[in-house]
């Protein structure tokens, strides 16, 4: 008996439906949600930096923004240049690339704050959001081993990383704290500020994954118009 289509594909390694290039025009409408969040947050809490409030927020809202459409843009791309990796590498090393590119947000509140641009903070700063995204593409890409449940597993895979990551970053602040002895306490503000960022970057990573699901299901829905027709 010769083996089942679903099969016979898997044996040979077909390659899963590649995101469209309008993929990023999804994901940055996740960005402008959790952009518009983040700004608002960032005006109603205390204010660290020498800008004034509402350009502060602005500028951080700016920046998710610009990172929501970018990774999206270096996931499709490696859908299309490693076709045959996971989709967890793909998305990992395409989002992550993208990512660590310098953020058009993040160089203004500089330039701003001081008329030239510190480019080893920025650089920095690119190599930690590039960290930060690979994590992500790389829960999303997990999340999409198989093409069932797509619409509730990228989404819930991609709050729970986004959710994940202030509180990585304050734990990893705390564990700097305990090594140079300057103790752990954090001011309840602080936790306050950190779980309602955790519900912000949440919701933006859930909407994320939303949109890459919407993307995948109209990339699969073609591949398989396209199959109809060639099929004798």
């Amino acid at each position: 008996m010769p083996p089942p289509p679903l099969a016979t594909e898997a044996a040979v390694g077909v390659p899963d439906a590649p995101l469209p290039w309008s993929t990023p025009v999804a994901t940055l409408g996740a960005g402008v949600v959790g952009g518009a969040l983040l700004a608002a947050l960032v005006h109603w809490t205390p204010h660290f930096t020498s800008l004034p409030r509402a350009a502060d927020a602005v500028l951080n809202g700016c920046v998710l923004v610009w990172w929501t459409g970018i990774i999206g843009a270096g996931a499709a791309a490696l859908d299309r240049l490693a076709p045959r990796w996971r989709a967890s590498g793909r998305w990992a090393l395409g989002m992550g690339l993208a990512a660590a590119a310098p953020n058009p947000g993040i160089l203004a509140g500089a330039m701003v704050g001081s008329g030239s641009v510190p480019w080893g903070p920025v650089l920095l700063m690119g190599l930690a959001a590039g960290a930060a995204f690979a994590v992500l593409g790389a829960g999303l890409g997990l999340a999409r081993r198989s093409s069932e449940g797509l619409w509730w597993r990228l989404p819930l895979a991609g709050a729970l990383v986004m959710a994940a990551l202030p509180a990585s970053l304050v734990a990893a602040g705390v564990a700097v704290q305990a090594c140079r002895g300057w103790g752990t306490s954090l001011p309840r503000l602080v936790l306050v500020m950190v779980v309602v960022l955790a519900g912000v970057l949440g919701l933006c990573g859930g909407l994320i994954g939303l949109a890459l699901a919407e993307r995948l299901h109209r990339a699969t829905r073609a591949r398989e118009r396209v199959g109809e027709q060639v099929r004798p």
